[in-house]
This record gives structure tokens, sequence and C-alpha cells, in this order.
């Protein structure tokens, strides 16, 4: 077991216990004895901000914990009931443009958000999401764009840009965002990370491919990992999912955890991988293999990560300053170690938004890099965001 981990308050070992869909009876003794002296209100805003209510709202139902007062969990109740229509319509939504997709000869893989949760949570109902996500090759994006527009699928921040500004967003970002006729938002992606690293490019391939199941393990543990690490994690979900993660697989990922980590150097998805992994292990109490411990124990820059990802996971308010966002864009940039991907990340991270490119005017997309640096900062201060 990790035994030397930061402090954790004893709020966000309360929510991380009941943010897991089944609780064990060592699990529920722990939840008893921390509900005894907690804030309730910190709580309250714990979940809310990670996005973990649905499970906490079912564990407090399921075990009759009288975490919350009767109000309170009356609105959960309510909310809840709301989230299962949210749900039941992405499940019909996925369907019918994976349908949709496939009837074109558009080859199509879905991704986190409700495989996920069926697949960790064992009810899609027990893990929010606010959008479903597709993954479809690179070569099929515009063909699939007219074919959405065609079935009554909307594109908001694509339709009122001109066809150049089109053309520069594409060209840096990752995915289109479109509104499903049924009003469920979806994500259609040309790869599954922001940045077009080796490790994106690796996973973008192979989940679109047919592979072998203990590679799929393996590159669906470093998209968990990577996915919540290029953002200080500042979701607890995230880490629950990894949590979940490593829990199922956890023989095979002991069994070649060596050539899990080779692979992980390879792909330069190492820090991030250790990274994920170790936070879970510090919150869910799990064991580390001595070579993972090792190489963390080696890495000033992944302790450091730790304490800053518990810290703002613990006070979602400090996620809101311009400090945040820089100590996150240092940590993005540095994540990786072979110089060509931190490039790549750099100049990515400093292409236009969505918003750059509704206020700004045309002009060639090179002189983005040098409008970026300003027009981040200005956003930042607004609270609008990357």
């Amino acid at each position: 077991m990790f035994n030397e981990a930061p402090k954790i308050s004893t709020e966000l070992k309360l929510v991380a216990l009941l943010s897991l869909p089944r609780l064990e009876k060592e699990q529920l003794n722990q939840v008893v004895a921390l509900i005894q002296r907690v804030d309730v209100e910190k709580i309250k805003q714990l979940i809310d901000h990670h996005r973990t209510w649905p499970c906490v709202f079912k564990n407090c139902q399921r075990f009759n914990i009288p975490l919350f007062d009767i109000d309170y969990a009356k609105e959960l109740a309510e909310r809840f009931e709301r989230h299962k229509q949210t749900c039941l319509k992405q499940f019909k939504a996925l369907g019918e443009i994976k349908k949709l997709f496939r009837e074109h000869g558009i080859p199509v893989k879905e991704f986190k958000g409700i495989p996920l949760a069926r697949e960790l949570y064992g009810d899609i109902t027990l893990r929010q999401s606010r959008d479903l996500d597709v993954l479809i090759s690179e070569d099929k994006r515009d063909i699939a764009h007219e074919l959405l527009q065609d079935n009554g699928y909307k594109c908001p921040h694509y339709d009122y840009l001109s066809n150049k500004k089109q053309k520069d967003l594409l060209d840096f970002h990752k995915d289109r965002t479109y509104i499903a006729p049924n009003g469920i938002t979806i994500e259609v992606h040309t790869r599954v990370c922001g940045y077009k690293t080796d490790f994106s490019n690796c996973a973008s391939q192979r989940f679109l491919a047919s592979f072998s199941d203990e590679e799929k393990i393996i590159i669906q543990l470093f998209y968990y990992c990577w996915h919540g690490s290029h953002t200080l994690f500042h979701r607890l979900k995230w880490v629950c999912d990894i949590a979940l993660f490593i829990t199922k697989h956890k023989t095979f990922i002991e069994g070649n955890i060596d050539s899990i980590l080779a692979k992980s150097h390879r792909l330069d998805v190492s820090r991030d991988f250790i990274n994920g992994y170790y936070l879970a292990a510090i919150i869910y109490r799990l064991e580390v293999p001595t070579r993972l411990k090792q190489q963390y124990q080696s890495s000033w820059l992944s302790k450091i990560n730790s304490k800053l990802c518990l810290y703002y996971m613990e006070n979602p308010a400090k996620q809101n300053t311009i400090l945040f966002k820089l100590i996150l864009f240092y940590f993005e940039v540095l994540t990786p170690r072979k110089s060509s991907n931190i490039f790549k990340v750099l100049t990515q991270r400093l292409k236009p938004t969505h918003i750059d490119l509704t206020t700004l005017p045309n002009c060639p997309s090179a002189l983005y890099v040098f409008i970026r640096p300003f027009t981040l900062l200005y956003y930042y201060k607004l609270g609008k965001g990357r």
C-alpha cells in the first residue's frame, strides 16, 4: 500500500468512498466513521464540482447513510430522476449516430462516457457525463460533417465561422461539437487527445482498429491517466475511473508492469501513467507495483503533481484563478519527456480557440501563435476557461 501519502481532508476521503459504485464492508465502516466529523456543506460543494453525486446519492440511499438533511436528499432524488432521463437520451443518441455512420461506411468508436460507465460502474446512471464522445478517422471528417448536417445535427461552434476559420480550427483541434436532434451534445473526434503526440496518434489508431484484449487494457489505462493528468485531475471522477480500472485488471497489470512501463516510455506517456496510477493509489489506498513506485520516487515532477492535484481537488474555487491556469499550462507542456512532443503540445496550446476565431479578424493562422498568450490571460481572467 502507498504509505507516504500526502494528507487528505476528511471530506475528500468521504466523497471518494461514496463515489464508488459498490461499497465493501470495510469501506462502509470507514464511511460510518467519517460522517461523524465532516463539513456537510463542503461535501455538497465537492460532489457537485467533481460530478460524482449520482454514486454518492445512490450509496446514501442504498445503505441509509444519514449524511444529508431531508430537503437536500429530496433535491438529489429529483435530480437523479432527471439524470436518468438524460442518460436514456444519451444512450439513444449514441446508437443513432453509430448507426448513421456505419450505414455510410464511416468506422466509428465510442469512448469515455457511456461505455466507460457500463464497464466500470455497471450502470450508466451512476456516472455523470455532459456529452458523448465518438471517434472517426480524420479522412472521414468532412463527409461525416455533411452527413450529420443533412440529418438534423447542429454544429453551433462552426456553423457561423467562415470557411477559412473553420479550416483553421479543425487543423488545430481534436473534435467538432454537435447537438443531436434530441438535444444531446456529441463530440465527434478525429483523435482522442488534444495534441498530435506519439501517444495520441497511437491511441487514436488503436481505438478504431481491432487489437488484442491485453493491448486494449494497456491503451485504455494510459488514456484514462492522460485524460486526468493533462488537466491536473481537477475532477475526482477521473481518479475513481482509474482506481476501478486498476482494480478490475489488477492481476494483468501487476503481472505485466515491466512491459507496461516500457510501453509508456515508448509512447511518451509515462509521466501521465505514473501520476494517474499514484493519485488513485493515494486516494483509494491501492497497492503500487515496486517498479512504478521507484519511478515515482525518483521524479520530483510527479511528487509535485500529486500534491497540486490533491490541493486543487479539495479547493475547487481555486481552479478559477489565473495561477491554476498557469500551473496547468506548465505541467501540460512539461509532462512529455521527448522534446518533439513538448514542442507539439506547446505550439498547439497556443493555437486559437473557437472564441478567438469568432472575435478576431481573418489572418494567417501562424499569427495566432503570437496572439494566443494574450487571449489566454484575457479569457482566464473572465473565467472562460481554456
